[in-house]
């Protein structure tokens, strides 16, 4: 079992450094939503945060993981993390004791070709296989093999099939993401990912549930073959459900966060006029200076926008707190953002870029932190508190 280091961050917040202005006016397109909550930046948190790091999830005594991949976190604390390169799912005790591993290599039931993102919701844990487009459920209760779902077995009503994220809803449907092909074109500004319900069958509703803008990525066709990559500043279209089935999207050029009920109807939406950081091109370059001599090229004769994303990273916690990492001038820190569904600033904090927080769970933000020195990678759970 890892050691569990019990060092308490504690984060004072601030509003002076935020980069959100009340003078930024509105715009009109973003004034006119119906249930439209506004957060007053000027008004200051109203809270003060505090973060308490208590458990670490990775290698111990009794495994080595491979390649770490995504991870999910049940109601009982309980992590279940991918290891992409063995095909399994570790499963951990709340305190990082590693308790047992489920899946494999294979394309029986259970087994993995490309394991990719795993969640839990209804008493199930999922784990979609890439490879073989299919989800795989195991019991929570006993971790034993319940069932696997085909993302082939019916036409989805979309225009293309390439499945690209799901959430669980809690009336035991998936609601499927779905992605083109990338083509020959040089934007990818008109690409949308579409959306459709699969039931636990295997059969998908006849009509698109929600259509959202696509993730913006660059488009390199000048050799034989074409190649895809994001740039440093791309917008990308962030999305959240709670247990409830509510749905929340935001696209990242604009702190703004809209809402869908189960029926994919729109709710409400929250704004927060946070000002985005000017770009500099050479901060753009060097954050892909580790790439190959052809994608900076590629990246170099762009024409790149104005702003950096205003944000990077969205989840929304069972509490319907949505918490927001804006981007900020010091490229090594997000300003994290957390605030209610009706408006209300709740905390705002400053947060290494390294400690990206990938889930917001029971009063808890889960991490992924790779030590420099060893250059192992763990997940590192911290306790939250809101005084």
């Amino acid at each position: 079992m890892k050691k569990i280091y019990a060092a308490i961050f504690v984060i004072s917040l601030f509003l002076a450094a935020c980069s959100g202005s009340p003078d930024v006016d509105i715009p009109e397109e973003i004034a006119s939503l119906e249930n439209l909550s506004v957060v007053e930046a000027d008004a200051g948190p109203s809270r003060s945060v505090g973060l308490n790091e208590t458990a670490s999830y990775g290698d111990t005594e009794d495994v080595i993981i491979g390649q770490m991949g995504m991870f999910a976190v049940d109601e009982s604390g309980r992590v279940f993390l991918a290891d992409i390169s063995q095909q399994v799912i570790h499963v951990f005790a709340p305190d990082g004791e590693w308790l047992t591993q489920i899946g494999g290599e294979g394309e029986g039931p259970g087994e993995f070709r490309g394991i990719g993102p795993v969640k839990v919701g209804n008493g199930l844990l999922h784990a979609v296989d890439q490879n073989l487009r299919r989800i795989t459920r195991y019991e929570l209760e006993s971790l034993e093999f319940h069932s696997a779902v085909s993302l082939n077995s019916d036409d989805p009503p979309v225009e293309y099939s390439f499945p690209y994220d799901y959430h669980v809803r809690p009336d035991g449907t998936y609601l499927v993401f779905f992605t083109g092909p990338f083509t020959d074109e040089a934007s990818t500004e008109e690409m949308v990912w579409q959306s459709a319900l699969l039931d636990s069958e295997g059969k998908y509703a006849s009509d698109i549930y929600l259509e959202v803008r696509a993730n913006e990525w660059i488009v390199d066709s000048s050799d034989d073959f074409i190649r895809a990559f994001p740039p440093p500043y791309g917008r990308k279209s962030l999305m959240s459900m709670t247990p409830d089935g509510v749905l929340y999207h935001a696209w990242s050029e604009q702190i703004l966060v809209k809402s869908y009920n189960n029926g994919g109807e729109y709710i409400g939406a929250v704004y927060f006029p946070y000002q985005s950081v000017p770009l500099n091109r050479s901060d753009a370059l060097e954050s892909y200076s580790d790439w190959d001599d052809r994608i900076q090229t590629v990246l170099r004769n762009q024409n790149m926008p104005d702003t950096w994303q205003a944000f990077d990273i969205m989840h929304v916690d069972e509490q319907k707190r949505i918490w927001i990492a804006a981007v900020t001038e010091d490229r090594d820190l997000y300003e994290w953002i957390v605030f209610s569904e009706k408006g209300e600033l709740l905390g705002v904090f400053n947060w290494p870029r390294t400690r990206q927080i990938q889930a917001v769970k029971n009063e808890s933000v889960y991490t992924r932190e790779t030590d420099e020195e060893t250059g192992l990678t763990e997940v590192v759970r911290y306790d939250v508190g809101f005084d």
